[in-house]
C-alpha cells in the first residue's frame, strides 16, 4: 500500500474510535525500501497525524530494528508502540549464519534491555529450535535471552524435501488446496 492508502485506512479506524492499530507484515522493517523510503518514516507520519493512537508492530526483522531503533525509541518510551514482535529465531551466531541470518545479537540484546528498562512495551519473539547441527549449548544459550520477552513462540525446525515442493509449486490453486489437505492429513497428530 502507498503511504496515503495506509493513512486513509488508519483514518477510518480512528473515526470508529479505535486507538490501537496493528501493522502486520512478514517484515515491517523492509516495507517501502524498494521505493527509497522506509517503514519508520510511515510510523513518524502516522504519529504526526494521529497522536492519540498506539501502534502494534508485528514482525520486524531484527536487523531493521537495530538500523532504525534511534528513530523510533522515543515512541517506544512514550508507550506509543506497546507491542513489537521480533522473530530472532536463534541467538547463536553460528546457527544464525547457517540459517543465512545476519543479526548483531549483542546489539539486539542492548536494544531489548533498553526497551525493558525504559518502557512497558510487550516484546515477543520467534525461536527455531532443533536446527541441524545445533548443539545443546547453543540451544541453552538461546533460552537465556528469553528473559527480555513477554512471550516467545517456538518452532521446531524440520527439513523440507525441496524436490517434492519444487514439483508442486506450479500447480494451479485447486491442486494446491488438494495437496494442502493431503499434507495436513498426513502430518496431523490425533
Amino acid at each position: 500500500l502507498k503511504l496515503e492508502e495506509v493513512i486513509e485506512q488508519i483514518k477510518l479506524e480512528v473515526l470508529k474510535w479505535k486507538t490501537e492499530i496493528f501493522l502486520l507484515s512478514d517484515d515491517c522493517g523492509s516495507y517501502w525500501l524498494d521505493i527509497w523510503t522506509n517503514f519508520w518514516k510511515l510510523v513518524k507520519e502516522i504519529f504526526k497525524l494521529f497522536d492519540n493512537i498506539r501502534l502494534h508492530i508485528t514482525n520486524i526483522y531484527p536487523s531493521y530494528l537495530v538500523k532504525y531503533y534511534d528513530d523510533i525509541k522515543n515512541y517506544i518510551y512514550d508507550n506509543k508502540i506497546p507491542y513489537i514482535l521480533i522473530p530472532m529465531q536463534h541467538y547463536s551466531y553460528r546457527i544464525l549464519k547457517l540459517m543465512n541470518r545476519s543479526y548483531d545479537v549483542k546489539k539486539i540484546i542492548e536494544i531489548l534491555a533498553d526497551i525493558k528498562k525504559e518502557s512497558n512495551t510487550n516484546l515477543c519473539n520467534h525461536i527455531i529450535f532443533n536446527y541441524h547441527e545445533e548443539t545443546l549449548e547453543e540451544f541453552v544459550e538461546t533460552f537465556k535471552y528469553l528473559q527480555y520477552y513477554n512471550r516467545t513462540f517456538y518452532f521446531k525446525y524440520s527439513d523440507v524435501n525441496k524436490i517434492y515442493l519444487s514439483n508442486h509449486i506450479s500447480y494451479d490453486l485447486d491442486k494446491k488446496f488438494i495437496l494442502l489437505k493431503k499434507l495436513k492429513k498426513k502430518y496431523t497428530i490425533d
